[in-house]
């Protein structure tokens, strides 16, 4: 968006996407161009405030997640020393199951 000279004079115009392309659209000169300008320019601020606003809640969610990443490890931790205090194993890095007494071999 912007003002362009035509025939000396300066003119409001607006750019506008069109089925892919870009084209210009009149919207005012003098005193209504001037208030179209700025109503548009409080429009980009806007969506800027927006932008910026979402930037940072997006940080905010990161820094959580990894506090929530912490935990959860602990957690895990916490659950695997009861499991193996129980007499529990993973087999095979997937399900927990009880450790059979008096099997010979392998691990007890």
């Amino acid at each position: 968006m912007g003002w362009e000279t035509r025939r000396g004079r300066l003119y409001y115009y607006e750019k506008v996407r069109e089925g892919g392309r870009v084209v210009s659209r009149f919207v005012g000169v003098g005193v209504l161009g001037e208030i179209s300008a700025r109503y548009a320019q409080l429009q980009r601020m806007e969506r800027e405030r927006k932008r910026a606003a979402i930037r940072a809640e997006r940080v905010e969610m990161d820094l959580l997640a990894g506090e929530v990443a912490e935990v959860c490890e602990g957690i895990n931790v916490v659950m695997r020393a009861f499991l193996v205090v129980a007499g529990y194993h993973q087999h095979d890095r997937g399900q927990w199951r009880k450790r059979r007494k008096g099997v010979s071999g392998g691990e007890k």
